[in-house]
């Protein structure tokens, strides 16, 4: 789960008032590792932004989507077009190449934003609801079924 840098710092300041992590995680409702976390993050880097995510991509994973792409790209008909996402093994340098070479074009997706995705706000919603009204069921499959057939 994202959490916003504005609930990050609520937390922390929170914890600074002299509030045990225990309090802080029922409040917030937020794990105790992930406080953690965000401890460690603020006293490493001075801030509580998004780490960003600093992968190269493996030569492994590069090798099996380019082995991949030489025995799709011949199969498809003239001028397709191939959707990838931004995944770090999908280069954007040879896989263009590729394509062109036989007459198809690459869409890149946009890079992923869970604010416009709508599934998103569907798992945000049921989870909100679970946390509320689980305990009035059996099972949490039993809660699931009844918040999906509301």
């Amino acid at each position: 789960m994202a959490y916003s840098v504005d609930l990050r710092e609520r937390v922390m300041a929170y914890l600074n008032e002299g509030h045990t992590t225990k309090e802080t995680k029922v409040i917030f409702k937020a794990g105790a590792m992930v406080i953690r976390n965000w401890k460690l993050l603020l006293s490493e880097r001075g801030n509580l932004e998004n780490r960003p995510l600093e992968r190269s991509p493996s030569k492994f994973e590069s090798e099996k989507l380019n082995a991949y792409i030489h025995t799709l790209i011949p199969l498809l008909k003239p001028n397709s077009v191939i959707i990838l996402d931004n995944a770090t093994f999908h280069s954007r340098t040879y896989l263009p190449v590729i394509a062109g070479a036989y007459g198809h074009k690459i869409l890149w997706l946009p890079k992923y934003s869970p604010d416009k995705n709508p599934v998103e706000h569907v798992w945000a919603n049921m989870k909100i609801w679970l946390r509320n009204y689980a305990k009035n069921y059996d099972t949490i499959r039993l809660a699931i079924s009844a918040h999906f057939s509301m």
